[in-house]
C-alpha cells in the first residue's frame, strides 16, 4: 500500500494542501475549510489522479501540518 504525504498550511480561513508523490503532470494542490475536510480533499485528489492515470493500487494519505510564513507552524 502506498502512503502519500500531504502538507497542510493555514491560509486565512482555509487549509491549503499539497500532496507529495503524485505522478508528474497532475495537480498536487487542494484545500479544505477544516482539518478534516483538508484530509478528505487530499484523499479525493489522490483517488482522482489514480483513476485518471489508471493506477489500481490501494493508498493512504497522511496529512501533516505545514509551515506558514505569516504564523509559524500550524
Amino acid at each position: 500500500m502506498k502512503t502519500y504525504t500531504a502538507q497542510a498550511t493555514r491560509n486565512g480561513k482555509w487549509w491549503a494542501v499539497q500532496v507529495k508523490g503524485l505522478p508528474d503532470n497532475y495537480v498536487t494542490f487542494t484545500q479544505g475549510a477544516t482539518w478534516t475536510e483538508a484530509q478528505e480533499m487530499a484523499e479525493d485528489l489522490v483517488h482522482t489522479v489514480h483513476a485518471d492515470a489508471g493506477i489500481d493500487e490501494p493508498f493512504t494519505v497522511e496529512l501533516r501540518p505545514g509551515y506558514s510564513l505569516r504564523r509559524g507552524l500550524r
